[in-house]
């Protein structure tokens, strides 16, 4: 157990790590840093500073704790085999460096392709996990988890045999998609991942036929969920419950407000990330009546509230500050890219919209 804790810390130190390079780094870092990239690998969504330093670890770090969690909690124990419980402890940590530091070399503007550098990661990723699944014991939180395999120790060892194979030559396969156009890669890659699923799901259906027509399993599959803790149901009610006041209340107090100050506009919110534009980089401004919001390609979509990084057909990618009490958009070109926002209502996105022609003479 002190072990466990040990290795705990110091897993949870090395997903934090990022935060201490962004704090060292911090007056070198620009105002907005690319997070997110779309399917041909150019950078689509961005957040502020202190978001992108911060919230990224801090997010990885709390998935990190849950699945610990999870993993002790469902099985308890040392019965599990110890490279898989190593597995488990280091796999965040090195997403979390992996995915920082693609962020901060964005940041720097260090030249990589995102797709490429993916695919590596993928790659290694799951040839690693592969070479474990065949070494992996039965459990409810870890592996192939369908009836059949936790009901029956033969079929799970021949399925995760078979699946440890697939998973080492799915990593092999993310290596040769490095040689097809960019564009394809995300299909090819989608294909690959549920190739490696599917097919270890469909051999341990089979194989069960197979035991069942020579008596060697049961009809029904029983899994004996006897190994879970009692008390897992009130704590999982718990855990669940806590989530959903969380996420319910980050629905409720999200907001952003539209301010326009001497030299620029100035968007504060709260569940995404400020934005400043400066007039002086405005081409045009425009009042639409009409205006399709598209999809959601990154950020917050709360009951009435949209901010993030958006997509429809005119514009293609732009940003969106959108209250859907207003029935008119104010649409602006700045630099090259597009900000569509409102205010609380339909008059007063009128109203902005008139006293930011007036700044700035559009």
């Amino acid at each position: 157990m002190k072990n466990k804790k040990t290795v705990l810390v110091i897993s949870s130190i090395v997903i934090l790590l990022p935060i201490l390079f962004g704090l060292i780094f911090w007056n070198s870092l620009p105002s907005s840093m690319n997070t997110h990239w779309g399917i041909d690998g150019s950078a689509d969504g961005s957040m502020g500073k202190a978001m992108a330093v911060f919230a990224l670890p801090l997010i990885l770090l709390a998935a990190h704790w849950i699945c610990i969690w999870a993993e002790e909690k469902f099985e308890p124990g040392d019965g599990q085999n110890k490279k898989i419980r190593n597995l488990t402890y280091w796999m965040i940590p090195v997403i979390s460096l992996f995915t920082n530091g693609a962020v901060y070399a964005g940041a720097f503007e260090v030249e990589y392709n995102i797709s490429k550098l993916l695919l590596v990661f993928m790659g290694c990723l799951f040839i690693v996990i592969g070479n474990y699944l065949p070494k992996c014991k039965q459990n409810f939180t870890m592996g192939i988890k369908v009836k059949w395999t936790l009901a029956n120790t033969e079929n799970w060892n021949v399925t995760h045999r078979l699946a440890g194979k697939l998973w080492v030559l799915g990593g092999a396969a993310m290596f040769l998609c490095m040689l097809l156009p960019e564009k394809l890669c995300f299909g090819f890659m989608i294909a690959i991942i549920l190739l490696m699923v599917i097919i270890p799901t469909v051999y341990s259906f089979l194989y069960y036929k197979k035991q069942v027509k020579e008596g060697r399993a049961d009809k029904k599959p029983k899994v004996d969920y006897g190994k879970l803790p009692r008390k897992m149901g009130v704590k999982t009610v718990i855990v669940i419950a806590i989530i959903a006041i969380i996420t319910v209340s980050v629905i409720l107090m999200s907001d952003f407000d539209v301010k326009l100050g001497d030299d620029s506009i100035e968007i504060n919110a709260f569940g995404w990330n400020d934005l400043t534009v400066e007039y002086s980089v405005i081409e045009s401004v425009e009042l639409r009546d009409d205006f399709d919001i598209g999809s959601r390609n990154m950020g917050y979509g709360g009951i009435s509230l949209y901010m993030g990084k958006f997509r429809n057909d005119e514009l293609g990618y732009y940003t969106l500050y959108y209250n859907d009490a207003s029935k008119k958009v104010i649409l602006i070109k700045a630099d090259g890219k597009y900000l569509a926002i409102t205010a609380e209502n339909t008059n007063a996105t009128e109203r902005l919209y008139n006293s930011l022609i007036e700044k700035t003479d559009k």
